[in-house]
């Protein structure tokens, strides 16, 4: 990698040579206590008591359970690290310009999405169509997308990509004097950990047990890690946010044989291609606040 190359990676990188607050481990505490308490209330009240079909009923379907559920934990979570904890979003992925760019990666992966759906549906000698849910329920599809890109990725990415890596990168940092990939890579692994524990409640709540469980639980690990990955790649909340979502549900516009789960492979594919070519596609930095200086007292960079 070229040394433009590599100076420009580090100005997107979210963690390393980036002024990061100091961890609040009460701070940190209460935010996985939260996160637990809303997988455990949404799954063994919420969800099984069919507490959210007025709201849904009263909205065409717009208002999902996943939105209802994600959004509000989502701004909890961003009061108490602000309020609470006294700290700046910006530390933690929130910053316009990751916003803009991020919504306009979404836009623009969902019309791909769409155009493969398009060339699939031809390659088979399917009709093109406009998909059944949009059709005849749109509220209620609009309300799938929005559920995950207001909801659950939104509830998950700040929480684990955006809040707890820099958490836990700035505590490994301080501790081992390093401000390197690896320092990174044990970050990822922990956060990573949470982040499958978290899904615990809802896998056993849909009857998952014994090896079924395990490969599941192990499966979300890995996505957890791909996630990781990407925001350490761009230092883009929000695209991590889009690719997360349009893993989750992709709720296509067009019909696509195999139905949205067909488009769920592809979707991910276009995210890591993204996520890989971001220093050639994006040059600009990304508006993360960095170390004020590189001295002999500052962690060792790579």
């Amino acid at each position: 990698m070229s040394r433009t190359t590599g100076s420009n990676m580090l100005d997107h990188h979210p963690l390393r040579g980036r002024e990061l607050p100091d961890v609040r481990w009460g701070l940190v505490a209460a935010v996985l206590a939260w996160v637990m308490t809303v997988m455990l209330f949404a799954n063994n009240w919420y969800v099984p008591g069919h507490i959210d079909r007025p709201l849904f009923n009263a909205t065409g379907g717009f208002l999902s359970v996943t939105l209802q559920i994600g959004l509000p934990a989502t701004l909890v979570v961003l009061a108490m690290i602000r309020f609470g904890g006294g700290l700046s979003l910006t530390n933690f992925g929130f910053t316009k310009a990751a916003f803009v760019r991020g919504m306009q990666l979404a836009a623009t992966m969902w019309i791909l999405l769409n155009v493969w759906a398009i060339y699939r549906s031809l390659s088979e000698g399917q009709p093109i169509a406009v998909a059944e849910l949009w059709r005849n329920r749109p509220a209620e599809a609009l309300g799938i997308l929005s559920g995950q890109f207001l909801g659950n990725a939104f509830f998950e990415e700040t929480v684990f990509r955006g809040f707890l890596l820099a958490q836990f990168y700035a505590a490994i940092r301080t501790t081992s004097g390093r401000d390197d990939s690896f320092t990174v890579f044990k970050t990822v692994i922990i956060v990573g950990v949470l982040f499958m524990l978290e899904h615990v409640p809802n896998r056993i709540m849909k009857g998952d047990q014994g090896s079924e469980l395990l490969g599941e639980l192990f499966g979300i690990y890995l996505a957890g890690l791909l996630w990781s990955w990407m925001y350490v790649r761009t230092g883009n909340l929000f695209f991590t946010i889009t690719a997360h979502a349009l893993h989750n549900y992709p709720t296509l516009l067009m019909d696509v044989p195999g139905g949205d789960r067909a488009a769920k492979v592809p979707a991910s594919l276009l995210a890591i291609f993204i996520a890989w070519m971001w220093p050639v596609l994006f040059r600009s930095a990304s508006g993360l606040p960095k170390l004020a200086t590189a001295s002999a007292g500052t962690p060792q960079e790579e």
